[in-house]
């Protein structure tokens, strides 16, 4: 995000945003213990797409760089 000249306060907010996650699973009327994610976004979120551009961008530039390497990045995503 930094080397995309987003502003430092959305960098930090979105690091607030992501960090701390957890979820369970419930089946019926039983519930698994809280697991802490460490990685990712929360499914559904608005902003999983634009970070998973933002995520992208950076591995494309990255990829860029290696010579007779040519790569294509696509998505599909009908959730509503």
């Amino acid at each position: 995000m930094q080397e995309m000249d987003i502003p430092s306060h959305i960098i930090r907010w979105s690091a607030s945003f992501l960090k701390g996650l957890q979820a369970k699973v419930r089946v019926n009327s039983k519930s698994s213990p809280l697991v802490l994610f460490h990685r990712g976004v929360p499914q559904g979120t608005v902003l999983g797409p634009l970070m998973f551009i933002i995520a992208m961008n950076a591995l494309s530039k990255r990829l860029s760089q290696v010579p007779l390497l040519f790569h294509v990045f696509f998505a599909d995503d009908l959730t509503p």
